[in-house]
């Protein structure tokens, strides 16, 4: 079994161990794990295209992960050109040209992302210049396993909004206005109602909007209270029925 670590930094990665040489071919395909979960056929879908092992070099699909991070991303038939957005971070990649574009600063790959029956990958080698990402390649069963290298951070209620599949199941912070109840005025997931019928469900609210929080309602605040009080909530982002996202709140923190 070998692993690989691979962290993102200025402009650097850090490989805890090689892959291991071969003296044959990848035979049958290999098994792509994101996030601990199998990538499938999807109902209605073509089969999803598998990582690949050639020269010593492992290649992920460049398309494929980036959707199944959560990323939004976009082909442009006309350049050839695929663009990917996360929270933090824009990616541009054209066929034919060594360079990725992050952040508005081009990154050299050494050569242009190969293109394997109709399908774009990415060495893994640069994968871990674009992301913070983890890949695990377990030889012996034929598996791959990618990990995003996630920190809880603050994020606003728009981001939430953008992204409910890349934050789902990953701890964030939100700072903002506890409105107990009071949604009217208020922008963004509030206004499609909250995750069920329990008055243990509140509201807090940002500069961007406001999302319900899933909880007992602390104690201590009122949202009646002018200025309103400000807390940060800890939490893991769920999705309503609706497909509105909302916070499993673990922690709340008067600021």
């Amino acid at each position: 079994m070998t692993r690989r670590l691979l962290i993102l930094g200025a402009s650097f990665c850090i490989a805890l161990a090689a892959l291991p040489e071969r003296a044959h071919a990848q035979t049958a395909p290999l098994r792509l794990y994101i996030e601990t979960i199998e990538v499938t056929r999807e109902q209605g879908q073509p089969a999803p295209p598998p990582p690949l092992y050639q020269d010593n070099v492992l290649l992920l699909p460049v398309r494929l992960v980036l959707e199944r991070l959560g990323a939004h991303v976009s082909w442009d038939e006309s350049t050839d050109s695929l663009s990917a957005t996360l929270p933090d971070t824009k990616i541009a990649l054209r066929l034919g040209e060594p360079t990725v574009t992050v952040n508005e600063e081009d990154l050299e790959m050494g050569s242009p992302p190969p293109l394997r029956s109709g399908v774009m990958y990415l060495p893994d080698g640069v994968w871990c210049r674009i992301l913070p990402i983890e890949t695990r390649f377990i030889e012996h069963e034929g598996t791959v396993e990618l990990r995003y290298d996630w920190v809880p951070r603050v994020v606003t209620v728009t981001q939430l909004a953008e992204f409910p599949r890349f934050f789902q199941a990953r701890t964030v912070l939100v700072e903002g206005e506890y409105r107990g109840w009071r949604a009217k005025g208020l922008q963004g997931p509030v206004t499609q109602g909250p995750p069920g019928r329990h008055r243990g469900d509140w509201i807090v609210a940002d500069e961007s909007g406001g999302i319900y929080v899933s909880g007992e309602e602390p104690d201590s605040l009122d949202s009646t209270q002018r200025p309103a009080p400000r807390v940060r909530v800890t939490a893991v982002p769920g999705l309503t029925e609706a497909g509105a996202p909302y916070l499993k709140a673990s922690r709340v923190e008067r600021l």
